[in-house]
């Protein structure tokens, strides 16, 4: 049976503590080759800190490393972070529009549906980051 997809992006060992490695990603520069850069947070330039929770032992800080998410948990996090937000306000606002006659109010009560979706992902934000979780490997030298 084949192994799932892999995101992967190149990046520098910030920080070690027990029970997590924060690895540090110039995004422009690791994602240029990348094919699923379109649907990937860390495409949008700069730098990013990635915290890899529960890592193997023996990584040192300024170490190069490779930091790993399965593809499916890639496309899941599109779905939560900007799919189903955007079909909830769509939805909101053609509800909202047609019931009051104002698009004003439709608009701004669409707006505000968002409140409780994002109250929600952050109240479930640790069950959410045992499901999207980061692995990390010292990179394979070709």
């Amino acid at each position: 049976m084949a192994s799932p997809e892999k995101v992967k992006h190149l990046g520098v060992v910030a920080e070690v503590t027990e029970e997590l490695v924060r690895v540090r990603i110039d995004s422009q520069a690791s994602c240029g080759s990348c094919r699923a850069r379109s649907a990937c947070s860390l495409g949008e330039g700069g730098e990013k800190i990635i915290d890899v929770h529960n890592p193997e032992k023996g990584f040192s800080i300024g170490e190069e490393v490779e930091v790993m998410l399965n593809e499916k948990l890639g496309f899941r996090a599109l779905f939560f972070g900007y799919i189903l937000p955007f079909l909830i306000v769509v939805t909101a606002l053609v509800i909202l529009t047609t019931v009051t006659g104002d698009e004003a109010v439709g608009g701004l009560g669409s707006l505000l549906f968002l409140i409780p979706y994002y109250a929600t992902l952050y109240f479930f934000r640790e069950s959410l980051k045992k499901t999207f979780f980061f692995t990390i490997n010292k990179p394979v030298n070709n």
